[in-house]
């Protein structure tokens, strides 16, 4: 990323956030009409027993494979389309409620508002409670770092976070309600709490045996059957990227991917201490490597490319960032 140009960086961020928007519109075209089309033609052919069943629960996946890993995108985008936002009112002027010096900041806010609106609603038909916990603890990483590295703000700052926090929160509790059959009946073998614990035991037994070198890059899946509970299901992950990475590449293979995340979080607190510009992107984007770093202690997103590459340019970007002479263009 420190080798491209500032306005190549601009157009990256120009298009993963309008890739987001377009799945998202897509996503709640598929809440509203396409789940129904499928169902219907399902329903005259029945081939997929389990396909009419996954279908009738409503979650979202736009072109993902599941409405996890769609989340876990969208987690990602929401917050980096915050900073942007703000990044584009000079000085603050979203907070401030004033609008935009200039016509095509002007335009430029309305479409990153609408591209937030629009993934925020579909983040909340993917159902998925993990997904909107870290967004919750991306949010507060965002307003934290905005309440101590923009002062003249921060009672606006205050503020906004108490009220994202309860629409986030909302959010979850109706995710948590509408899903609490689910969720609550822990006597199903079926129960995604339940069948985590025992992905989780099960990579643990792994590192036990391989701490130091683990089993292979890839090689989880392979081996995981020697391990596995007899309630468990087979799985290639363990829905925890930590545990799956150390049981892969050993202790060394943990210890230098959490070295990479150090430093990608103290380039971007860099950025923001001395001032080299952008801050409210360089904030946006630490809140984005937040969840998504969150969101892998439950799920497996690091191991899926159309989730994990989006989470590598962030890195790039915020790195770029923290150079000076390398911020993207006013």
């Amino acid at each position: 990323m420190t080798r491209v140009t500032a306005e190549q960086r601009k157009q990256v961020l120009v298009t993963l956030i309008g890739a987001g928007f377009l799945l998202s519109l897509y996503a709640i075209y598929q809440f509203f009409w396409g789940f129904q089309n499928i169902l219907d033609y399902l329903s005259q052919t029945k081939p997929y027993p389990y396909a009419e069943e996954f279908l009738a629960r409503k979650r979202v996946f736009a072109s993902f494979f599941s409405p996890d890993m769609f989340a876990g995108y969208l987690i990602m985008l929401i917050p980096l389309t915050a900073g942007l936002l703000l990044e584009i009112a000079p000085k603050g002027q979203f907070l401030s409620l004033r609008a935009p010096k200039g016509a095509g900041n002007l335009i430029l806010c309305l479409l990153a508002g609408l591209a937030l609106i629009t993934m925020s609603v579909s983040l909340l038909l993917t159902k998925s409670a993990g997904a909107g916990f870290s967004l919750l603890v991306a949010f507060l990483v965002f307003s934290a770092l905005l309440f101590a590295y923009q002062p003249h703000l921060r009672r606006r700052t205050l503020l906004a976070a108490v009220i994202i926090c309860i629409l986030i929160i909302s959010m979850l509790a109706g995710i948590i309600i509408t899903r609490a059959n689910y969720f609550l009946d822990l006597n199903n073998p079926q129960n995604s709490i339940i069948q985590r614990l025992f992905f989780w035991k099960a990579a643990v037994r792994i590192i036990k045996d391989f701490p130091l070198t683990g089993v292979g890059l890839g090689n989880f899946g392979r081996i995981y059957p020697n391990y596995k509970s007899l309630q468990a299901i087979e799985t290639h992950f363990a829905h925890n990227s930590y545990l799956q990475i150390w049981a892969e590449i050993g202790i060394l293979g943990i210890l230098a991917w959490l070295w990479l995340i150090l430093g990608s979080f103290r380039a971007g607190l860099r950025n923001l201490k001395v001032g080299h510009g952008q801050s409210y992107l360089t904030i946006g984007l630490i809140a984005a490597s937040a969840a998504f770093l969150v969101h892998n202690f439950i799920d497996f997103d690091f191991f899926i490319p159309e989730v994990a590459f989006h989470w590598w340019v962030i890195l790039g970007i915020t790195s770029a960032l923290s150079s000076p002479h390398r911020q993207l263009p006013k």
